[in-house]
């Protein structure tokens, strides 16, 4: 298995400014999500807002990860406001109070513009860094997994929401294997 942190070539430095962008979108989704959460009402509020405070909590070590991949390579990671805000490359969602049914589609928007960023930059890196690609695509299949998962256990097969429990969620979070 090759080290994520290990220092690493030339070629390899040029990721850094690409998971930099990558950095930015993660946190962004962080403090997206945790706001989603707070706006949550109505029905099965309680248990979704749980929900979702558990994948922001699954979002800060793959921060993390991304920010000392970004050092190994040589760059500087940053998190702060205003880079945050400069490196924004798409329009702001706008989150009001939400139903839990009406919070699928933020939640949907934003595992998707994770999965569909991560993916642009992995088609950049390509070969020339390894660790860097292995790292995005690992945080793909866990957002792909808990888009999925999340949109299982709100929807029954009738499209209509269902009983949601804390129970059949952590069941199908260790099936997953991302517990």
């Amino acid at each position: 298995m090759t080290d994520l942190y290990a220092p690493t070539g030339e070629a390899e430095s040029e990721a850094a400014p690409i998971l930099d962008e990558r950095l930015s979108s993660l946190a962004e989704a962080a403090l997206v999500l945790k706001q989603l959460g707070w706006n949550l009402t109505g029905r099965y509020s309680t248990i979704l807002r749980r929900t979702i405070e558990r994948e922001v909590e699954r979002v800060w070590p793959m921060i993390d990860a991304v920010a000392k991949r970004i050092a190994a390579l040589g760059g500087i990671p940053s998190d702060a406001p205003e880079h945050l805000i400069n490196r924004r490359n798409h329009h702001e969602l706008s989150i009001g109070r939400v139903t839990a049914g009406e919070s699928l589609t933020l939640l949907d928007t934003i595992f998707r513009g994770l999965v569909d960023g991560h993916r642009r930059a992995c088609d950049k890196i390509g070969e020339s860094d390894p660790a860097s690609d292995a790292l995005l695509r690992h945080q793909i299949h866990s957002f792909e997994t808990s888009r999925r998962l999340l949109r299982s256990s709100l929807r029954g097969d009738t499209g209509r929401p269902r009983r949601l429990t804390e129970e059949a969620l952590e069941a199908m979070r260790r099936q997953a294997g991302i517990l």
